[in-house]
């Protein structure tokens, strides 16, 4: 993982918070129509503040990998490498935002 070579801080539970010479936030990409949770973690530069994102935790209908570990209650239906690789387009239109809007 990048955060540890680079030294920046982790991402606060919700919104953006400052690290290093940047901003980095964590976003669920349920919140943006991804069937499984899909936490990613976010860096961004830029000469003003990072636009505000959709911070919602949905909890996602499926899951990305192995089995939850806390019992066979606790698992949802296990998404294809196909589907677990997509990237809603509306996280993928967020992303080109923050990229046309940060540092070079």
């Amino acid at each position: 993982m990048a955060w540890p070579v680079y030294n920046l801080e982790p991402p606060p539970k919700r919104g953006w918070g400052a690290s290093g010479a940047g901003w980095v936030c964590e976003v669920w990409q349920s919140a943006y129509g991804h069937a499984a949770r899909k936490r990613t973690w976010l860096y961004y530069r830029g000469e003003h503040e990072p636009p505000e994102l959709n911070w919602e935790r949905r909890e996602g209908t499926h899951q990305i990998g192995f089995q939850d570990q806390r019992g066979k209650a606790a698992n949802k239906p296990t998404l294809n490498k196909r589907d677990a690789n997509a990237t809603p387009i509306a996280f993928r239109d967020a992303l080109i935002s923050l990229a046309a809007n940060s540092a070079m």
